[in-house]
């Protein structure tokens, strides 16, 4: 089933990756609450990573500074509505942050001891 992007929500201009994403919880949409959210479907790149380091969105760089401060916002109401969705970043968070890379050669990970 397709769906029709909405140009009046500007997710399109704000998220870099909308167009390949086809996560159905996507933070910046002003209708996420709306949505359903079954286990084992996509979760959006930009929530994985506030789950790996709630801190990402300062260090993003080239992600803009309104996507990451929307992810921060809505982040704790998303895991608190969508239980399955809660288990998918929890799990993320036990992952490295892909990309960065210690002195050692070994990806960070400050939430594995």
């Amino acid at each position: 089933m397709a769906f029709d992007v909405m140009d009046g929500s500007g997710c399109k201009k704000i998220c870099p990756k909308f167009e390949q994403c086809s996560a159905p919880i996507c933070p910046i949409d002003p209708e996420w609450q709306k949505r359903v959210y079954k286990k084992g479907e996509p979760v959006c790149f930009y929530l994985r990573q506030h789950a790996k380091d709630p801190l990402w969105g300062q260090k993003a760089g080239n992600v803009a500074r309104k996507l990451s401060d929307k992810v921060g916002e809505v982040y704790p109401q998303i895991v608190e509505r969508y239980a399955p969705l809660k288990t998918a970043l929890v799990r993320a968070s036990k992952s490295p942050v892909k990309g960065f890379l210690t002195q050692r050669g070994e990806c960070r990970n400050d939430f594995k001891k």
